[in-house]
């Protein structure tokens, strides 16, 4: 858990392109519309951060940038 914080801490603030914390929240929230897609398969459930709703291809950029992060990091 302290390695996972300190990856987190270590990108948050990062200019050399890392993962942000936005694109955290925005992976978890993805994740979690997916969950609840499997529930309520008719549902449209937006993701949204703050009061702004996130557009499709944005979120299917992020998971896109951090499974090649991911790969690259291991």
């Amino acid at each position: 858990m302290l390695f996972v914080a300190a990856f987190v801490g270590g990108c948050s603030g990062s200019t050399g392109g890392g993962m942000k914390v936005i694109r955290i929240i925005l992976i978890l929230k993805q994740g979690m519309r997916e969950i609840m897609r499997l529930i309520h398969p008719n549902a449209v459930i937006a993701v949204k951060v703050g009061k702004v709703s996130v557009p499709d291809s944005i979120a299917q950029a992020v998971w896109g940038f951090f499974s090649v992060y991911v790969l690259l990091f291991f």
